[in-house]
């Protein structure tokens, strides 16, 4: 690699000229690079990790998913449901979970997933789950 000269040209001139065509070729093409998020959304793949979800009556509570996570963000929980009876689900903590989705790929039943849900922060702590 060539050393580049570290000079005024280097260091305004250079990142100016690229800022400036950048802006041209976006007045040119009417549309910006990002988005106003709360107004709009990206639409996320089929594939997306997010928010985890439970299927209560598919789980057997075996407790795969919980020896599997890396970061121990998960834990057996005993309920008591009026059609099971007393029974053990898994509980997630979202603000540890890092998404990998090693506690889906092991689920026998498949009564987890991670839905397309991803909006984790709030300004009210009540809605935070």
């Amino acid at each position: 690699m060539a050393d580049k000269k570290k000079g005024a040209a280097g260091i305004v001139i250079r990142p100016l000229k690229r800022t400036g065509r950048q802006v041209v070729r976006t007045l040119l093409e009417g549309k910006p690079n990002t988005i106003l998020y709360p107004e709009q959304k990206l639409a996320l793949p089929a594939v997306y990790r997010g928010k985890h979800t439970l299927d209560f009556k598919r789980c057997i509570g075996c407790g795969n998913c919980v020896q599997i996570c890396p970061n121990d963000c998960m834990w057996m929980e005993k309920l008591e449901d009026p059609e099971l009876g007393k029974i053990e689900r898994p509980g997630i903590d979202m603000g540890r979970c890092l998404f990998c989705g090693f506690c889906v790929e092991v689920c026998p039943t498949g009564a987890l997933h991670e839905g397309p849900e991803f909006e984790l922060a709030s300004g009210d702590r009540s809605k935070i789950k």
